[in-house]
């Protein structure tokens, strides 16, 4: 079950009964909690299973979104369903961002500097006006050779090298077994195992990271793990490249709003300035949109570039993306990968063939462990 698309699902059920069926904010809030409160009871009784209570908030959001398409409401489904995916994402994959821009020395007070400078200047107001469309152009030529030429790089780390060494960290910390535990119990359906526990699954697990059996199943773990390596790589980093560009978005349109007046916007952009009044919490909020939202895209872009390059210009901004793309989904792959070989198996040897990444990232405990 998936946190985030249940999210997705509460945010547009949210926006879909406050516009569509005339609710309130108060009252709608208070049906989304209510409704959770009364599942996690009906769960924690065991009159239900988790699963169903997750189905039946699916298939209401489903319902919403066939009942707006039949309407032919492209700015209900827009706004009720584009919108929730687009910011659980970006809130999503921002967090991450955010730290592996962190480890990069300097970055996020130099690209605070270079966007807020040009901000408060006419030219760039005025350019992302006249450029609108052209936005998109700009980002696939500044974005792309520069990603392209980071991922090949990313995806020449020696992965199965990376394992071995993975490997000898995890079984060297000394609980690696009740962290494993923690993380298969946390995605175990707990009410339908409600006899398992951290502490005796902890117990069963930690033979998995005995020198010998790690020594003697490396071969299949390296072989899996670096299966299909370069997709797991590309996805993580667009997903980082993503998560850079949201966080700058929305920096630098909080920017924008707060330093540069209305009035002033207009006559650099020389175009009018929209608002969206929003109540939120008994406040009401004047959010511009127009040039605002197009300055934040163009400096975003400028922003992202600029994150690129200096992640491809030296070693150490480099080490710090491949220590979050490569290495830390290596050192949970064989986190969770050591005791799947050793419950799957029999004669404490397991062939590469029969592991794959799903089921070490997928493995749930069973009744018998």
């Amino acid at each position: 079950m998936s946190v985030s698309l249940l999210t997705v699902a509460l945010l547009s059920l949210t926006v879909f009964s406050v516009n569509e069926l005339g609710w309130t904010i108060q009252s709608t809030a208070g049906g989304v909690l209510g409704s959770l409160v009364l599942g996690s009871i009906l769960v924690a009784s065991g009159a239900i299973k988790a699963l169903t209570w997750y189905v039946l908030y699916l298939l209401l959001w489903a319902l919403a979104a066939i009942v707006t398409v039949v309407r032919g409401d492209e700015r209900m489904l827009l706004l009720a369903f584009a919108l929730p995916i687009a910011i659980v994402l970006g809130a999503r994959w921002s967090f991450g961002a955010l730290q592996a821009a962190a480890r990069l020395p300097l970055f996020i007070p130099v690209a605070f500097i270079v966007v807020l400078a040009p901000l408060l200047t006419e030219d760039p107001w005025l350019l992302a006006s006249q450029a609108r469309a052209q936005l998109l152009w700009l980002a696939v030529i500044s974005l792309a050779p520069l990603t392209a030429l980071l991922l090949i790089r990313l995806v020449r780390v020696p992965v199965a090298a990376e394992v071995r060494r993975a490997s000898d960290r995890v079984a060297a910390t000394g609980s690696a077994a009740k962290e494993a535990a923690r993380r298969i119990l946390e995605m175990a359906v707990r009410n339908e195992q409600p006899e398992l526990d951290e502490d005796s699954l902890a117990v069963t697990l930690s033979p998995s990271y005995d020198d010998q059996f790690c020594e003697r199943n490396m071969l299949a773990l390296e072989n899996t793990v670096s299966r299909r390596s370069y997709i797991r790589v590309a996805r993580r980093l667009v997903a980082l490249l993503f998560g850079i560009a949201t966080v700058t978005f929305c920096l630098i349109y909080l920017l924008a709003w707060s330093a540069v007046p209305r009035s002033l916007a207009e006559r650099w952009s020389t175009r009018a300035v929209p608002q969206l009044n929003v109540e939120l919490l008994g406040l009401n909020f004047a959010l511009p949109g127009g040039p605002y939202l197009l300055v934040a895209t163009l400096l975003s872009i400028i922003a992202t570039a600029g994150f690129l390059a200096f992640a491809s210009s030296e070693d150490r901004y480099e080490s710090a993306l491949v220590h979050s793309i490569v290495l830390e989904p290596v050192e949970q792959l064989v986190l969770l990968g050591l005791p799947y070989l050793y419950l799957s198996s029999r004669d404490g040897v397991v062939q590469p063939s029969k592991l794959s990444i799903k089921s070490c990232q997928d493995q749930k405990p069973s009744g018998e462990m």
